[in-house]
């Protein structure tokens, strides 16, 4: 339950080390620092490749892969939800895969997109957060401002049909719902309270 989550840790004062930036936007979003990772010698990207184990070496780590690639490393990160993770981190750290695993995890639908700036009514915003509703969020690309487009991203749970986030996009944005086109969409797991 929310009421067990330590906000004030979140919110505590803190001295503020003026080398470090207070905020930041990537212009072309998080995609790019992907990008960056992915350039650096010595660094190999797999894209669509199910792990099956992962084990401890005495160099590092190895992990299998389901297409039958292994790969060895001296470091190991994992950037999937809390299941996967506690899945393979069982025979790594079985501590820390038993912690996992009673992290609860929830789906999240998100439909972004890129719209002419002139079809939208609704002033300039980071992030709305509704008050009632099947949307859960909007996130805009608003503060990159952009001459021509404006995007959009609206995150729901799985149950609202597509056509009636669509609409309430639409209405939120304050545009006619075919101005909105063909959206991207992806489906996340994430940590839930």
């Amino acid at each position: 339950p929310a009421d067990d989550f330590q906000a004030d840790v979140l919110f505590k004062s803190r001295k503020r080390r003026k080398e470090i930036a207070k905020s930041y936007t990537l212009e072309r979003g998080l995609q790019s620092a992907v990008e960056i990772l992915a350039a650096t010698p010595g660094v190999q990207v797999r894209c669509n490749t199910v792990v099956q184990s992962c084990a401890r070496t005495t160099a590092g780590y190895e992990v299998k892969t389901e297409d039958g690639a292994v790969f060895e490393s001296k470091y190991l990160a994992f950037a999937t939800d809390p299941q996967t993770t506690a899945t393979l981190t069982r025979p790594l750290n079985p501590g820390l895969s038993a912690q996992l695993q009673k992290i609860q995890t929830s789906r999240v639908r998100s439909l972004g997109f890129s719209v002419p700036a002139s079809a939208v009514s609704i002033e300039r915003f980071s992030f709305l957060i509704p008050l009632a509703g099947p949307i859960h969020s909007c996130v805009s690309r608003d503060t990159v401002p952009h001459s021509s487009t404006r995007g959009f991203t609206f995150h729901t749970s799985a149950e609202p049909s597509e056509l009636q986030v669509l609409q309430l996009a639409a209405q939120i944005l304050g545009m006619q719902s075919a101005a909105l086109g063909t959206p991207k969409r992806r489906e996340n797991v994430i940590p839930s309270l």
